[in-house]
């Protein structure tokens, strides 16, 4: 009986670790995608006919990149 018990002790622990990791991992995810009313800073060219003027509200997820 004690491998048995070993075994129950050793999953346990990993099971208790891999729940408190995702607990820990959710909120920064749903962070993540939150999207809002951001303003942009300054002329955004977008492609040679398309550009976004300054202090225009925009929704977007992510950087871009000049």
């Amino acid at each position: 009986m004690r491998p048995l018990k070993n075994l129950f002790s050793f999953l346990t622990v990993v099971i208790t670790t891999l729940t408190a990791i995702v607990i820990l991992l959710l909120p920064s995810m749903g962070h993540a995608e939150e999207t809002g009313r951001y303003i942009s800073a300054q002329q955004i060219d977008i492609g040679e006919n398309t550009s976004i003027a300054a202090g225009t509200e925009v929704k977007f997820l992510g950087v871009i990149d000049a």
